[in-house]
């Protein structure tokens, strides 16, 4: 049998239980000519305070050996880095098994893989490289000096930082493969050529080791980046076993970005995944997402400390970057308080925490499973140490200290993930409290140093600690947009607002592709809801089946959804009463629900009722086109009457609410009249009785937007309106008193409020039943101008008008003569008007001249006119485009849709267009233009000779 069939079927034994081991085999690596800046130890690991994820041009792991031997100088060393437990040991067995038994690497005769531990225990022993490869492969009696210099021949020396500083380049030159030398001098002759110059070396090494061998060696860099995220899933979902179980577990570690980040390392997903799936429960939905520090305390319970516990020199050993015990020092040395059976034995019970190896040698060597295991340790020793030699009301001055020492020797974040387990750490035991000068003494460091890299590390100490660190100043900062600390600058909270959004994840809104909009979407989907602000879930085809799972969302601290829309969807009063249980939790913060058009009763109300008695974070509640009835409005203002609801919005519109609704909404609202700012009442039949009942119970000026189009009123309920209209703080700026009967008389009872003091911006008196006479009293108040006095009454601030931005008068029987009336308050030059809607008025070309003569007025501010639906004709369009052409008109859009309009108006449109100096937007369509006028009109938005930018026809 020849070497390689010896080496072949030696490396097939060491390795044939591979396909057993928990580390996946299907990794990926980078080709790495430029690499991102990798000096720093804890971002290079856990990049979840940048935006996006990092993108890898891969390659298979097959080619990575690929090599022609023909090397350029002394470039013969192939390096892959990557974080420990990243996969690359698990790599380099692949790669040894795949040559093997053939599958692949073929042009390889013979391939001998080393791991770096090995060779560190063999520090003190002179070999020559012929005695070393028969230590490692026993089999090769035959090996000589010619079975490697006539053969391509692979090196692979495994985790090079385990050497623990062997590695001398400047040793003494070695070029014979017989010569007996110490170890440590034999793998640099090797990288530099001295010995068997045709051989190639494959080195796997930590971040931290990547230094040490010169560019001028390399032939190829590559690096291990761990697992994709479809591998994460795998990974977890063979470990866990069972789907819905390995669902919570997957949606558990998504809840944190950090976490989800630190899965791409193999071992800490296989943790993550032990720990987790005795964590979570099947039929509990709600995400209890635990902190590194509780994953990793998990792992093993008190068994570790106990552990810990016995070693009186266990610090002086932790304090190493990586730590190796060998187990006879243990035993015969002075210190010695546990036994190799002891340690075997624990090794056996806990693999994930510590490891047994035999060596070449036979030695049994003991080291930890990964490097995140030594440094929870060294945080448990570190925190023993400041309980231990400090008094309670020092606690907090030691681990100050503690944290200035690291700051010092620490530039490049290799303690970082320690002192996230020791930040966690005084969290489980409750060493320091939330409130201590120790954490705003961290936080303050954070925010002075927030344009240096450091800063990033404190908040994730700070977030070990306490899982909303800073949250409520960021969502202060987004609300406000000013800084919560007013000591920091907006640059100062802007960065660091930018950094807690990226690590926690945080999105604006979530919502569905239309093709897979469906419960099990959802339920798919709850980290990226409960890390979103606002999740539009309306049209989704949902049921009751999802409303658990969102309670469980809504009642979690960690969630940042503030706003939940189901609404149109099938969810029923058995599915309020689900989501009620999420809203209940005292760490619900929801502040907006949607519920419009589903399948809710009065029942749903009773539900959502008592949230109201419980909960003042919820703002905003529609329960839109839902039949509750008086007996559901009933069951909802027992809530809304409570002292604890600060309801600011309630939408209940088409709701088959009636008078004895009304009366229990105006009862409700007397007893609680404070925090209510928008109501909508509209398309229920409330009536004037129920309405002035309202309005004299609740006063409605204190509300900003009041809506009761289509609830059968008539002119007898609009004085209560004016008079609240009138108040000067008032603060109603939006009216929608639409498809009611209020006819003339009613618009003059409005209109009496509408003057100076009112505040009111928009108004909407559509399909009122008013006519000519009711636009006579309108104008008046456009047209009016009033002075404010100071207390001396004079002059102070200046002439006004009243704020109205908005007017509707649509489908109203206004007819030309009204038309005309209400241009002339179109000429105020202190006036706010911006939009009015006159669709379907009974226009016709008539008004058009008086319209076009205050359109074209400087004074006019109008930037947007609806015209459509009235028969203006193409006569009345040559009239507008006289206020068209003036530059001085201030028209943005104008809506001439259905208005009877033919290709013979186009030329106006054309000749006018050429001088305005603001129409961009002009709506034609329902109008009979040929092909080629539709042509001259489209044809205007490409010329840059013309403002326009849309024309809504439509060639053929």
């Amino acid at each position: 049998m020849d070497l390689q069939t010896h080496l072949k079927a030696i490396l097939k034994n060491k390795y044939q239980n591979l396909k057993d081991l928990i580390l996946p085999i299907n990794l990926s690596y980078e080709s790495t000519e430029e690499f991102i800046s990798k000096t720093h130890y804890s971002w290079y690991i856990d990049y979840s305070h940048l935006c996006g994820s990092r993108e890898y041009p891969s390659f298979p792991l097959e080619d990575l050996l690929k090599c022609t031997g023909n090397h350029k100088g002394n470039q013969k060393t192939v390096l892959t880095f990557g974080a420990c437990g990243i996969g690359k040991t698990t790599a380099v067995q692949k790669c040894a098994l795949d040559w093997a038994e053939g599958r692949a690497h073929t042009h390889i005769d013979l391939l001998f893989p080393i791991p770096c531990w090995e060779l560190c225990l063999l520090e003190k022993e002179d070999l020559s490289l012929i005695e070393l490869l028969k230590l490692f492969f026993p089999c090769l009696k035959d090996l000589n000096s010619n079975s490697l210099s006539d053969k391509k021949v692979w090196f692979v020396f495994d985790e090079l930082d385990d050497l623990n500083g062997m590695l001398n380049m400047s040793c003494p030159t070695i070029d014979n493969v017989n010569q007996v030398t110490p170890v440590d001098t034999l793998l640099p002759n090797l990288i530099k050529g001295n010995l068997l110059p045709n051989a190639n070396i494959w080195v796997t090494a930590r971040l931290a080791e990547i230094n040490f061998i010169d560019n001028f060696y390399i032939m190829k860099e590559t690096e291990m980046v761990g697992f994709s995220d479809e591998q994460k899933e795998q990974h977890i979902r063979k470990l866990v076993g069972d789907d819905d179980l390995a669902n919570r577990v997957i949606d558990h570690i998504k809840i944190s970005r950090s976490l989800h980040c630190l899965c791409r390392i193999p071992y800490m997903c296989t943790v993550m995944a032990t720990v987790l799936k005795k964590h979570v429960k099947t039929s509990d939905y709600k995400i209890r997402p635990l902190t590194l520090t509780q994953i990793y305390s998990s792992l093993t319970g008190e068994s570790l400390s106990d552990f810990i516990s016995k070693r009186t020199i266990f610090a002086q050993y932790s304090l190493t970057y990586y730590c190796y015990w060998a187990p006879e020092e243990y035993v015969n040395g002075n210190n010695a308080e546990i036994t190799v059976a002891e340690v075997s034995t624990f090794a056996r019970e806990h693999p994930l925490v510590l490891k047994e190896e035999k060596s070449v040698r036979g030695v049994a060597t003991f080291h930890f499973a990964h490097l995140s295991v030594l440094e929870y340790c060294v945080a448990v020793v570190r925190l023993n140490e400041v309980t231990r030699n400090n008094p309670p009301e020092q606690y907090s001055a030691a681990c100050l200290k503690m944290i200035d020492m690291v700051e010092r020797d620490g530039q490049h974040g290799q303690y970082d993930i320690c002192f996230r387990f020791f930040f966690g750490l005084l969290q489980e035991r409750g060493t320091l409290q939330i409130s201590d000068p120790f954490f705003a003494h961290i936080r303050k460091d954070l925010q002075e140093y927030v344009f240096d890299h450091t800063y990033v590390n404190r908040f994730h100490w700070l977030r070990e600690f306490d899982s909303q660190a800073l949250l409520n100043d960021a969502e202060i900062f987004e609300e406000t947009g000013c800084p919560p600390v007013p000591d920091f600058t907006f640059e100062e909270w802007m960065q660091i607002f930018q950094m807690i959004t990226n690590v926690e994840g945080i999105h604006a809104k979530f919502e569905m592709e239309l093709s897979s909009r469906c419960d099990e979407k959802v339920l798919k989907s709850l980290p990226e809801i409960q890390k979103s602000r606002k999740a539009e879930l309306r049209f989704s085809n949902l049921s009751d089946t999802c409303c658990p799972a969102l309670a469980s969302v809504l009642g979690v601290k960690e969630s940042h959804l503030r706003e939940l829309d189901l609404g149109f969807n099938s969810i029923t009063d058995r599915g309020v009463e689900s989501l009620v249980q999420g809203l209940s939790d005292q760490d619900c913060r929801l502040k907006s629900l949607r519920l419009q058009g589903c399948e809710l009763t009065s029942s749903a109300c009773e539900h959502l009722a008592t949230v109201l008695k419980q909960r003042p974070n919820l703002k905003e509640l529609d329960l839109s086109c839902n039949s509750i009835g008086d007996v559901g409005l009933k069951h909802l203002a027992s809530g809304l009457e409570s002292p604890m609801c600060q309801l600011e919005t309630l939408r209940i519109s088409q709701c088959n609410i009636k008078r004895e609704g009304g009366f229990h909404l105006a009862s409700a609202l007397e007893k609680n009249p404070s925090y209510l700012k928008w109501l909508d009442l509209s398309i229920n039949r409330i009536g004037n009785k129920a309405a002035n009942e309202l309005f004299t119970k609740f006063d409605i000026s204190r509300l900003r937007k009041l809506e009761m189009y289509f609830c059968g009123l008539t002119e007898r309920c609009c004085a209560r309106i004016s008079d609240a209209l009138k108040l000067e703080k008032g603060n109603l700026v939006e009216l929608n008193l639409s498809s009611n009967n209020l006819k003339d008389a009613g618009a003059h009872l409005i209109s009496s409020g509408l003057f100076a003091w009112s505040r009111l911006e928009k108004l909407n008196m559509s399909r009122c039943g008013i006519s000519k006479l009711g636009c006579f009293y309108l104008s008046k108040v456009l047209s009016c101008i009033s002075a404010f006095y100071n207390k001396n009454m004079r002059m102070e601030i200046g002439w006004q008008a009243t704020e109205l931005r908005e007017m509707d008068l649509s489908r109203n029987k206004l007819t030309d003569e009204g038309a005309v009336y209400i241009s002339t308050g179109l000429c105020n030059p202190y006036s706010h008007l911006r939009r009015l809607n006159l669709i379907e008025c009974s226009l016709t070309s008539d008004c058009c001249s008086d319209l076009a003569s205050h359109l074209s007025s400087s004074k006019c501010t109008v930037a947007e006119l609806d015209l459509s639906s009235n028969n203006i004709q193409d006569r009345g369009i040559k009239k507008l485009c006289v206020a068209l052409k003036s530059t001085e008109c201030a028209l943005q859009k104008l809506f001439l849709r259905n208005c009877g309009l033919t290709s013979k108006c186009v030329p106006y449109f054309n000749m006018a267009l050429k001088t305005n100096l603001h129409l961009t937007e002009l709506f034609l369509l329902g109008n009979q233009f040929d092909d080629i006028a539709k042509k001259v009109l489209l044809g205007m938005i490409k010329n840059i000779a013309y403002m326009l930018q849309t024309v809504d026809v439509l060639i053929d």
